[in-house]
């Protein structure tokens, strides 16, 4: 007897369909939400010290690429929660301008205070900046810049390995 997936006999859940079949599907994000997403990007990616490479669209890429990857209620509400950051500036810097149009110190200064406000506003954050830095820092260019070489790191550890069992 097939093993249902919900508590109905013989009716699969879309969820589990979804997971069962590969991949979920996400729709492509609006024109709006993808200028919002690119300003908190320029807001949130390193600065200085070694990391001014020109990567944004790489790192656009790859939030875009993780974004089908969210849990369906997530892929609902992170195009909204990123509707609400662009008018956000109007009750965090009480000035009448909209996310995109901020310079990047004054959208980490909005990022900052939505991030100690804390609640939904504060879980945006934390998605924004989590998505961004994962992608910001494994970007070959940056690896480089920091000097981490992962295949390098695996075969010596793998040489050690060796030497430790062959011994």
């Amino acid at each position: 007897m097939p093993v249902s997936l919900t508590k109905r006999p013989g009716v699969a859940s879309q969820a589990a369909v979804t997971y069962l079949c590969g991949m979920p599907s996400a729709a492509p994000l609006a024109p709006r939400v993808e200028r919002v997403l690119a300003a908190a990007v320029a807001a949130i990616r390193p600065r200085g010290h070694g990391f001014d490479h020109p990567i944004d669209d790489a790192v656009m890429e790859k939030v875009r690429t993780f974004f089908p990857y969210l849990p369906p209620p997530l892929r609902r509400a992170f195009p909204l929660g990123l509707r609400l950051l662009e008018f956000s500036p109007m009750v965090v810097l009480r000035r009448a301008t909209r996310f995109t149009s901020l310079a990047p110190d004054d959208a980490r200064r909005v990022l900052e205070r939505l991030w100690d406000v804390g609640g939904p506003f504060g879980a945006l954050v934390l998605g924004l900046r989590t998505l961004v830095f994962l992608a910001f820092y494994q970007h070959p260019d940056v690896l480089r810049t920091m000097e981490v070489d992962w295949a390098g790191r695996a075969a010596e550890l793998t040489r050690r390995r060796a030497a430790l069992l062959g011994s």
